[in-house]
């Protein structure tokens, strides 16, 4: 039987966990962090009948550590399928469990979901994967990523997908071309989405990322930079699903401690700020409008890392058509500080250049030295608003730079939901 002391050296870390007896697993599962995770199973075996039977039987516990969700995932489902344990299957029939199918013997392979009693015996399948939501998201970003049809049968014109480049090479389009060495090109591209596809699931990440930027590479030196650029725009979508939240019951991404994140960050920013001591309050800042109309602000508030949502406002822009976004942001920080409230010791921007500029020209006007950085998309950058302005792209993995897309994110649904609420009352008719 498990106790609490087996499971503290356990690290806060995204990854995949195994309870073994007798060294086969029992139960497999995932978590965003190992440590609360695994503490979680032992305090629900006080009064859940399936938790508890899985703490009594396990002698031991095995880990990996694999960064990101998306790994996890993957690697949680990989295991499922080779061991089959128990308590992973009790409870759920087959026809609960989903899987992605690849058509291997077509002559252009589709993907798509499969309950486990449609699976025959000589089907090669990836799963079994949580959730109908998670299934379907990890579908629909791959297909962003390497595109491929969906259709049953080739038809005579190119598919709707194809238009909005979900498909493409098109089947239906490649059939049509007469140039055999064009429709033999296009063929191959199409298997390579497909290959690539496999190679995600299978969890080769790193190999994929790193032929794609030896893609981007040739197709540089070729001149080709059309091409380049659209491959490139595929790798960061990439980046992105590798750097997702998979939760089937719809939350994002919380960190369940901060110390790590708050340290990462700090040791980001501090070259560029000595002044940093602490950062016991952060402030993120985001502009939305709708067609340049009904323009609001957001201040949202993180404290020692974590969400102080009573400390969040919203600024409705006072009217004035000719505002621009930077505009807005001038006055939304100018509003800002004419109130008492506590100062920050970071302040965080959606934007690149132009907004930390404004928002830099701001803080000396007011006479305020306090750090302001901004983030920028596509890809996720930060913009340094130190005195010359330095753009930083750290890795996936670093935890100071998620907690900064995450409090990036958190201010767009704010932003979001109060720019909504009022376009909802100006347009409802009582």
């Amino acid at each position: 039987m498990l106790k609490k002391e087996s499971i503290s050296k356990v690290p806060s870390s995204p990854g995949v966990y195994i309870f073994l007896k007798k060294e086969l697993p029992v139960y497999i599962g995932k978590a965003t962090n190992l440590k609360v995770r695994l503490l979680s199973h032992l305090q629900s075996a006080r009064f859940n009948r399936k938790e508890k039977l899985i703490i009594e039987e396990a002698d031991k516990i095995r880990y990996y550590l694999t960064g990101s969700d998306l790994r996890s995932l993957l690697l949680e489902a990989k295991l499922i399928r080779l061991y089959k344990p128990k308590y992973n299957l009790r409870g759920r029939d087959d026809k609960s469990h989903l899987y992605l199918k690849i058509t291997f013997g077509d002559k252009y392979p589709k993907i798509f979901p499969i309950r486990g009693n449609e699976i025959s015996v000589d089907q090669e399948v990836f799963g079994p994967y949580p959730s109908q939501k998670i299934t379907l998201e990890l579908i629909r970003f791959l297909r962003k990523i390497f595109p491929f049809c969906t259709q049953k049968n080739i038809s005579k014109a190119p598919c709707f997908y194809s238009k909005i480049g979900l498909c493409n090479p098109c089947p239906n389009a490649i059939e049509k071309i007469t140039d055999s060495q064009e429709k033999s090109r296009l063929q191959r591209i199409y298997r390579k989405n497909v290959n690539n596809i496999i190679k995600l699931l299978e969890g080769n990440i790193e190999n994929v990322i790193q032929e794609l930027y030896k893609e981007i590479n040739i197709l540089i030196s070729q001149q080709k930079y059309e091409k380049a650029l659209n491959l490139r725009n595929r790798l960061f979508l990439l980046e992105r699903l590798v750097n997702r939240r998979f939760s089937s019951d719809g939350n994002e991404l919380i960190f369940t401690d901060s110390q790590k994140p708050m340290a990462s960050l700090k040791h980001l920013l501090i070259n560029y700020f000595p002044q940093i001591k602490r950062l016991s309050r952060i402030e993120a800042y985001d502009i939305s409008n709708f067609a340049g109309k009904q323009v609001t602000g957001s201040m949202i508030v993180f404290t020692n890392g974590f969400a102080e949502k009573s400390n969040y406002r919203r600024f409705r822009i006072r009217s004035n058509n000719k505002k621009t976004d930077l505009d807005s942001l001038k006055e939304v920080l100018c509003r800002r500080f004419k109130n008492k409230w506590p100062s920050p010791q970071l302040i965080i921007i959606d934007g690149g250049h132009p907004q930390v500029e404004t928002g830099k020209k701001v803080l000396t006007d007011l006479n305020k030295n306090i750090p302001l950085i901004g983030l920028a998309k596509n890809p996720d950058r930060v913009v340094i608003g130190s005195k010359t302005l330095v753009t930083l792209r750290p890795e996936l993995n670093n935890q100071g730079f998620n907690l900064l897309r995450y409090i990036r994110d958190e201010s767009h649904r704010f932003a979001k939901k109060y720019h909504l609420f009022l376009r909802h009352n100006e347009y409802s008719v009582y």
